[in-house]
């Protein structure tokens, strides 16, 4: 959850349209990746959305997906 949360404050711009977590997640691994962490260190999509919303990012279904603001 530490490196979701370093990711957040680092990579997105919150309170906004939101993104789908689709999007969020395949930014996450890029972002995991420049940062030397390894893939078998990284939160899979449904861990990913839960460590969201743990960290207040709930996700809202739209008809776009499952997109968290």
């Amino acid at each position: 959850q530490d490196d979701v949360r370093r990711f957040v404050a680092e990579q997105c711009e919150t309170g906004g349209i939101g993104d789908t977590t689709t999007v969020l997640h395949e930014a996450y691994k890029d972002w995991c990746t420049a940062e030397g962490i390894y893939r078998r260190d990284q939160l899979g999509r449904s861990a990913f959305a839960d460590a969201l919303a743990r960290l207040d990012y709930p996700s809202v279904k739209e008809r776009r997906g499952m997109v968290h603001q």
